[in-house]
Formats: C-alpha cells, sequence, structure tokens
C-alpha cells in the first residue's frame, strides 16, 4: 500500500508537469507579491507665536529745519569809535528742532553735526538747548531740544551753483548715549536756505569771503 501510495504522488507531479508544458511550455509560477509599505506621517502642530514689542531706547528725530544766510564778523582788534567794521565772512545757519522717540535719552556732541552741501565747510559752530555737563545737546523724551549751525562759505560759485540745481542742504546728526556710545545718526536732507544777510539768487560773486 506504501508504495502504491508514493507511486500515485509520483503520478501525479508528472502529470501536473506535463500539463503546465501543455499550457504554456513552462511551469506555471505563483504571481508575484507585492509589499506596500506603510508610512506614517508626523504631524505638523503650529504654534501661536507672541510677538513682544521692543521699546526703541534711542530715537531722536527732526521734526523742522531751516537755513538763512548770515555774516561771520572777524574782528581781531575792535576798531575805535565808529570805524568800519571788517567785512562780512559769508556763512549759512542752519536751525533744527528736534523731538525724543524712544525711552532715554540722547546726546549729540557739539563735533558729530556734519553739513553737506558743495561750497560750505562741514564743519561749524553749534550751539543748542539743553545741554548737559559735557556740553552735549540732550534730547530727552516728552520734550523737544534746538541746535544752531553756523557753517561758513568756503566757495561761493559752488554754493550757489548747488542750491540752484538741488534747492536746499543736508546735515548729518550723529547721537550717543550717556556714556558716549555712539547709538546712530539722523539725515535731514533738502533744507531750504532763506536769504537774509546777503542774497545768492542772481549773484556772480565768486569770492568765498564776499
Amino acid at each position: 500500500m506504501e508504495k502504491k501510495g508514493v507511486a500515485a504522488i509520483a503520478s501525479s507531479v508528472v502529470v501536473a508537469l506535463l500539463a503546465g508544458i501543455l499550457l504554456g511550455g513552462t511551469v506555471a509560477r505563483p504571481p508575484p507579491v507585492t509589499i506596500t509599505a506603510q508610512v506614517t506621517i508626523a504631524k505638523t502642530v503650529t504654534v501661536a507665536e507672541t510677538i513682544v514689542e521692543i521699546p526703541i531706547r534711542h530715537q531722536p528725530v527732526v521734526y523742522a529745519a531751516e537755513a538763512q544766510t548770515t555774516c561771520i564778523f572777524i574782528v581781531e582788534n575792535p576798531p575805535p569809535g565808529n570805524a568800519t567794521m571788517p567785512p562780512c565772512t559769508k556763512a549759512v545757519t542752519i536751525k533744527l528742532w528736534l523731538r525724543q522717540l524712544g525711552t532715554e535719552e540722547s546726546y549729540i556732541a557739539m563735533d558729530k553735526v556734519t553739513v553737506v552741501a558743495p561750497g560750505l565747510e562741514a564743519r561749524g559752530t553749534v550751539e543748542g538747548k539743553p545741554l548737559d555737563f559735557k556740553n552735549r545737546v540732550v534730547v530727552p523724551p516728552r520734550t523737544r531740544s534746538e541746535m544752531t549751525v553756523t557753517v561758513p562759505v568756503r566757495d561761493l560759485a559752488s554754493f550757489i551753483n548747488w542750491l540752484r540745481d538741488v534747492g536746499g542742504i543736508s546735515v548729518e546728526i550723529r547721537f550717543e548715549d550717556y556714556n558716549g556710545n555712539e547709538k546712530g545718526s539722523v539725515q535731514v536732507e533738502s533744507i531750504p536756505v532763506y536769504e537774509r544777510s546777503w542774497k545768492y539768487t542772481n549773484s556772480t560773486e565768486a569770492d568765498p569771503r564776499g
């Protein structure tokens, strides 16, 4: 019985192989296995941003400015009586009004103010109020400050041509904190120049000292 069973199994395998050859010429194989990979996507959690406003400590601004022609009289030896005064040295006086938008006082040293205009000296005489013990202009919060800058004309022709072409002058002010650390600068541009002590319109003068 055992030999007959083995023979029967062998014959059935031969029949299967013959059937495969007859059907397709090759042994039938099982279909390929498809593997599906499962990917877990992490969730993106958006955390609400908290905006913290940091106040600015030093931010002086110039809210008004004007300039006018003026004269500088250099008198080394005052003449007696009603003697003739020395000739006028042409100059420009610039007035600036400042406010503090920051939370702390800002300070402007006299040598930190620069006038930008061809024909004018870059530095001049600076006055202002209020002043601290270092003779710096103070720009405190909740009030205003004033500055006056007087610069001589070194090249009248260049200055007149600049005013005719551009129409104004510029000033750069560098400010610092109480300890003298520079904190930034303020640019004031296109300041109009009014004729007061001398006229530059229709002028043909070329002598920088008038």
